[in-house]
This record gives C-alpha cells, structure tokens and sequence, in this order.
C-alpha cells in the first residue's frame, strides 16, 4: 500500500488506511514454514487460497521477519500486527482469526507496539528492500 500512503497522508487527503489481511493470509504467523503445516488451516482446506503466498520468495520473507521476531522475543504474529498497528497512517487492520487463541494474540499484538523500536524497524526495512514484493517470482 505505499502507494496510497502518500496520497492518503495527513499534508495531503487525511485519510486512515485500512490494512487489509496484515498476516498475509496467515502466511506471517510462519505456521506454513514446514511441511507439518495445521490441517485445518485455510491453506490447507481451501486449495488455491492464497496460493502466491506458497509460489514464491514469500516464505523466505516470513523466515527473515520470524528472525527478527524471535530476537526481540515477539512471535511473528506479535511483530506484524505491532508493527502494522505503529504506522501513522493505518486507521485499523482487518484480521481474520480462525481460533480463539489466534483472536486473542491479534488483539494482545496492540500492547505490543512500544516494542518496535527504531533498531527493528530498521531490520524489518532490510528484509523489506530484499524481498520488496515476494509474491513474484525473481
């Protein structure tokens, strides 16, 4: 969406974002990283969903991103949705929490947000510039 942030920021149109799918379709709780993946996930019961987040260098990305959550002791939930939450222009994230647990860890994410410091915004900006889009093939 950054595109839309400079057109939605406060000097030009004052328009919040909505983030939509911040967990990429569950992609960034790195639950999908190994073939062990949950049966009844939304990957898994529903064939084609979300399916260029499994075709590509997405999961390279959510290794990268899961490192940095688990060097700060965030799980990577934790740092997406904390993140996510920390940008100024997003008005609110749309999530999709199939489980109560799930539900509960989006929602405690928000108490979460002091945590991202400028050193892991700094980190998560070095993944970012290496896998700009990793829904494509390179």
């Amino acid at each position: 969406e950054s595109s839309l942030v400079e057109v939605c920021s406060k000097r030009n149109e004052n328009i919040g974002l909505l983030a939509y799918s911040p967990l990429c379709g569950g992609i960034l709780t790195n639950k999908y990283s190994n073939i062990d993946s949950p049966k009844n996930s939304r990957f898994n019961l529903f064939p084609g969903y979300m399916e260029r987040y499994k075709q590509s260098l997405a999961l390279k990305a959510v290794e990268s991103y899961s490192q940095i959550a688990k060097k700060y002791d965030l799980t990577p939930t934790e740092l997406a949705l904390a993140w996510c939450y920390k940008r100024p222009h997003v008005a609110s994230t749309i999530i999709g929490a199939t489980t109560i647990p799930q539900l509960v860890e989006n929602i405690e994410s928000y108490n979460k947000i002091s945590l991202i410091t400028d050193e892991i915004e700094n980190e998560i900006e070095q993944v970012y510039k290496v896998y700009r889009d990793p829904t494509k093939n390179m």
